[in-house]
């Protein structure tokens, strides 16, 4: 099966998951994946932030309630650093607490996802910011 440019360009996308939550975790993964991006996970912050440390993804898809280290703090650690200022973030949280999603939005989130997330609308999300990606199908 030959592969199109943009299946190509695709491939080189890489996307962070960044949850606790297993299955959430899992279901997002495979959905990005069915899509053709390549994607890492981590269950916490510490973790993402070593991932980071190690390959820079394209975007992250960040949780805001996790153990050792929550999202907000993922998200200003990402931020105090210069290379990784402008890296985008997607914000995929159960909360529904708007002052925390403001701080998110004031600390540089790009978007924001309630879980539980449709197909439809990850991808949307993802696209919007990585515009060379798939169409929805």
């Amino acid at each position: 099966m030959s592969q199109t440019i943009a299946d190509r360009k695709l491939m080189n996308q890489t996307i962070l998951v960044v949850d606790d939550d297993g299955p959430i975790r899992l279901l997002v993964q495979e959905i990005l994946t069915q899509a053709g991006y390549q994607v890492l996970t981590a269950q916490h912050g510490p973790e993402c932030l070593a991932i980071v440390a190690q390959q820079v993804p394209q975007l992250i898809i960040l949780d805001l309630d996790m153990p050792f280290m929550g999202g907000l703090e993922v998200l200003r650690a990402l931020r105090r650093k210069r290379a990784l200022r402008k890296l985008p973030v997607i914000i995929l949280t159960g909360q529904t607490a708007t002052v925390n999603m403001l701080d998110a939005w004031k600390t540089g989130a790009e978007r924001f996802l309630h879980k539980p997330v449709s197909r439809e609308a990850l991808l949307h999300a993802v696209q919007a910011i990585l515009p060379q990606g798939s169409k929805i199908k």
